[in-house]
């Protein structure tokens, strides 16, 4: 039986969280896998640019 939705949260979260309480078990546990993947997903994003800008650099192109 679902449990009752908190209307303070959208309802497409409320729904993501009772599919991933049945699927995983515990909510907490997801919750942390997703902060860590949106955390990876920053830093990536950080460190692809600068790549970028220290290969346009070392190139000597110009482009930014």
């Amino acid at each position: 039986m679902p449990e009752p939705v908190d209307h303070d949260t959208p309802f497409l979260a409320e729904a993501l969280r009772f599919r991933y309480r049945r699927h995983w078990g515990t909510v907490p546990e997801q919750e942390r896998w997703t902060w860590l993947y949106h955390v990876y997903l920053i830093v990536g994003c950080v460190l692809a640019s600068v790549a970028i800008l220290l290969i346009d650099h070392i190139a000597g192109w110009g482009v930014f």
